[in-house]
């Protein structure tokens, strides 16, 4: 285990049991750096991740405080590894920063407050969501660009709008977006799927649906994929585009963790399109919260006709309120400061699992690898059955769940035996023992399955 994650968990440690009360001033570095024989930066890591997961907070040239937190909160962080959970640490946001910003939209914003606004957005947010976009060198015309309740809204009306290509079913990878699927199947609307798995998409079997079904668009998520953690490759980016324009077909590209990319040179499918078959979607459910309701969808101009026309028809406009803290949020800087703060958080994050899933005796004998994204997974052997995995961990206090919900008609026979992980929830300091509860258990099901055969 990383050296500063060993103090950051014995800090922790102490904080529940009571021996660091709240308010208590915290050593200075130089006394941990002798207590723990480390360096003096190894300790400022240590502290800085606990103050970002505000189990503590510094005061200038004072020194480092522990939060004032009710002990509820903490008597069941050191029993329960939670891997389940893709909400957003409420613990990494700065709350009281939003809060500010909401106020500052009731005074910025008084008069769009009180008068319907436009389908399409506030035009302030739009504007500065577009220089956003460019910084991930997506290059969006205002004029096509849509402010949504969410990216489940904009997925709801793509479902069901006319495309211009007149073509009727819809086309998902499996596994994919949990409410999609639910959405697809609320609605009864026709649908083919296929399968993807961490060697990528069938290429062949793509073009075949491409040119001998009726596929209006391909929803797919190219980076970061949800909820494998994988991503595609340039070629890769570059063969979809070229199917879509051979085949009239839309690519549905759901870039919902653009912001955690740490590589600046992976741009996304939009990007590498000049032929204006891709729709791009943006959320800000995981940088900030889901609460928020706020999605963004960039079309190709042949489609923003329709789509105002749907999007009206749904909801007047969504939130001005919103609209107007999250475009004072962003403008300040504050979201600027926010993301760079998180995206370290779940890097380190990811991180830690993979280090620590590669560091058990068991990882030299399988190959269980995950992704580096904050959602991943792990390959099994076929001999684990998932959920008297999940049930004996339950057990230990390591909270899984399963890839079900995530799969449409992909018979069971074809399915990976995988085991999905979310780092989003969990704090840093328990990555390490959670992850070694898992893989022991892992080892143990594999030992006992090998005897019995």
């Amino acid at each position: 285990m990383f050296k500063y994650l060993t103090i950051a968990d014995d800090l922790v440690k102490k904080i529940q049991a009571g021996q660091l009360v709240p308010s208590q001033k915290l050593p200075a570095v130089r006394k941990l750096a002798d207590q723990y024989s480390c360096s003096k930066q190894t300790v400022t890591q240590a502290l800085k991740k606990l103050e970002l997961e505000h189990f503590i907070y510094a005061k200038e040239k004072s020194g480092y405080f522990v939060v004032q937190k009710q002990l509820e909160e903490f008597n069941t962080l050191d029993t329960v590894y939670d891997f389940s959970s893709s909400s957003p640490n409420r613990q990494l946001f700065p709350i009281n920063d939003f809060q500010h910003c909401f106020n500052r939209a009731i005074d910025t914003y008084q008069k769009e407050l009180f008068l319907y606004g436009t389908a399409q957005g506030l035009p302030e947010l739009i504007k500065t969501i577009k220089i956003q976009l460019e910084n991930t060198q997506v290059f969006a015309d205002p004029e096509c660009m849509y402010i949504t309740s969410g990216i489940q809204q904009a997925l709801n009306i793509l479902c069901q709008m006319p495309f211009p290509n007149n073509k009727t079913a819809i086309l998902i990878e499996e596994p994919s977006y949990s409410l999609l699927i639910e959405l697809l199947k609320v609605y009864h609307l026709p649908v083919f799927s296929l399968q993807r798995t961490a060697k990528g998409l069938d290429f062949d079997e793509l073009e075949r649906l491409f040119k001998e079904e009726s596929i209006k668009f391909f929803y797919t998520t190219p980076r970061f994929h949800d909820p494998l953690g994988i991503s595609y490759t340039k070629q890769e980016k570059l063969m979809l585009i070229h199917l879509a324009k051979k085949y009239d077909v839309y690519l549905l590209e759901d870039d919902y963790l653009a912001d955690f990319d740490l590589d600046n040179k992976n741009d996304s499918v939009f990007s590498n399109d000049i032929y204006n078959k891709t729709i791009y979607l943006k959320s800000f459910s995981k940088i900030i919260f889901p609460g928020l309701r706020i999605g963004v969808v960039v079309l190709p101009p042949a489609l923003k006709t329709t789509f105002f026309q749907y999007k009206k028809c749904a909801d007047i406009d969504s939130s001005m309120f919103s609209q107007g803290a999250l475009e004072i949020y962003i403008n300040s800087g504050m979201y600027e400061y926010h993301l760079k703060n998180v995206r370290n958080a779940y890097f380190e994050k990811a991180t830690a699992f993979n280090w620590s899933i590669q560091q058990h005796p068991l990882a030299k004998l399988i190959d269980v690898a995950p992704p580096l994204a904050m959602k991943t997974h792990l390959l099994l052997p076929q001999v684990i059955q998932i959920d008297s995995l999940i049930k004996s961990l339950k057990n230990k206090g390591v909270l899984l769940k399963k890839a079900d919900s995530n799969y449409l008609s992909l018979p069971q026979s074809k399915r990976e035996n995988i085991l999905l992980i979310e780092l989003a929830t969990i704090d840093l300091s328990m990555i390490h023992s959670g992850a070694t509860l898992l893989m022991d258990e892992i080892q143990k099901q594999i030992i006992l399955k090998t005897r019995i055969n």
